[in-house]
């Protein structure tokens, strides 16, 4: 497993490591909406300063981003902090982005080179 789930008080963090693929994305997506905690959260990191490679697809990037549209639906509060300085990253963040809105999604997103960087983002926009 490359991505490992931690619940915090009033969020959750995906951090990924080695390899981060389509399965791994969609596999802590579906843990996380299937858990009654999402309801209540405000935040969501994912964390990929650890990865060796990322293989995720344009398909898991826009299934993504319509599943967590509909998630806005019935948690409007997340905010989504994405940690990582890979270029193709920053490329894949943006494209969800798109899809994101054009689904109708609400979350605020911003995508940062440190994780203290997120968390003081997270911070600021609590």
């Amino acid at each position: 497993m490359s991505c490992e789930l931690i619940w915090e008080q009033q969020g959750f963090l995906f951090r990924y490591s080695g390899v981060a693929t389509d399965d791994d994305l969609r596999r802590v997506n579906i843990e996380v909406l299937d858990d009654p905690r999402f309801d209540s959260q405000t935040y969501q990191i994912a964390d990929f300063s650890n990865i060796t490679k990322l293989e995720f697809s344009s398909e898991i990037i826009h299934w993504i981003a319509k599943s967590d549209s509909r998630a806005a639906l019935r948690n409007p509060n997340i905010r989504v902090a994405v940690v990582g300085r890979q270029s193709l990253l920053l490329g894949l963040a943006n494209m969800y982005r798109i899809y994101f809105d054009l689904n109708g999604g609400t979350w605020k997103q911003k995508q940062f080179a440190a994780m203290e960087q997120a968390r003081a983002w997270l911070d600021d926009n609590a």
